[in-house]
């Protein structure tokens, strides 16, 4: 038997699916936002990775504080309770938590919204709440319809000071029958094997910067799934038929000048044994 492929992990913490005739997926990457890979064959779906927030100073004068010395100094209290100067402004990214991948020959696991700003206002004194995201589980063995469970969302909350900034979870990878297909998210999953479905879609919090991207069809192959979507491009569709991989999850990002570090990759779709001879 020609063999499907396993559709590759991406940078950016997205894992690979996995291939027949039982080989499991592989998890997205601990705070990165990955999509988790899609089972292939009778292998095992994989988790998408944790969320992540993160948050980093703007430039500050000659004879400022740091905000990492002023926090250690507040939580030793030694720092005065009414300091002459604070922030009022933040360089911040908030990353949602991937999705998991879907059961045999299914869509990858879309990644989890990618969202920064580099000025986020903030006021002196208030107290701000931090969510962070869980990845969502592969599809359980033995579930119908088998697709990967989404993302949860990540959040920075003013607590009623200014807006919230969220991002939303990656959307779960489509199983291997028609519907429901992949699942729209902050990335959307990929598409499994079934006919007369499609990839999810990304940018399910219609922001007018995205947060993320479509996942990938199987148009060209009825055995094998599309890759999920990630924040710095879209799940791949599967190339072909026999023995080419399934489709590769969507590259992560690094657009946050905050670090070099990719997150939001999308995971691989799933592979299966086809044709004979």
């Amino acid at each position: 038997d020609a063999t499907g492929g396993v559709g590759p992990a991406q940078p950016g913490g997205g894992g690979a699916g996995g291939g027949a005739p039982a080989v499991a997926g592989t998890a997205g990457g601990l705070n990165t936002g990955g999509g988790g890979g899609a089972g292939g064959g009778s292998g095992n779906a994989a988790g998408g990775g944790s969320g992540i927030v993160l948050v980093k100073e703007l430039d500050y004068a000659s004879g400022m504080w740091p905000m990492k010395t002023q926090y250690s100094k507040t939580v030793a209290g030694t720092w005065p309770r009414a300091p002459a100067v604070s922030l009022t402004s933040i360089n911040l990214l908030v990353v949602a938590g991937g999705a998991g991948g879907g059961l045999n020959q299914s869509g990858g696991g879309g990644a989890g919204g990618y969202r920064f700003c580099t000025a986020y206002p903030i006021s002196p004194g208030n107290t701000y709440k931090v969510t962070v995201g869980g990845g969502g589980p592969g599809a359980a063995p033995g579930t119908s319809p088998g697709s990967g469970v989404s993302g949860n969302n990540s959040s920075f909350d003013t607590c009623g000071v200014g807006t919230i900034y969220p991002a939303t979870g990656g959307g779960g990878g489509g199983n291997s029958s028609a519907v429901p297909g992949g699942v729209p998210g902050g990335s959307g999953g990929g598409e499994g094997e079934g006919t007369g479905s499609s990839a999810g879609t990304g940018n399910a919090g219609g922001y007018p910067v995205s947060e993320g991207n479509p996942g990938g069809n199987n148009d060209a192959s009825p055995g094998m799934g599309g890759g999920g979507g990630g924040a710095g491009g879209a799940g791949s569709n599967v190339p072909g038929p026999g023995s080419v991989p399934s489709g590769p999850g969507g590259v992560g990002s690094s657009a946050w000048p905050g670090d070099c570090t990719l997150r939001g990759g999308g995971a691989g779709g799933g592979g299966v044994s086809c044709g004979s001879g």
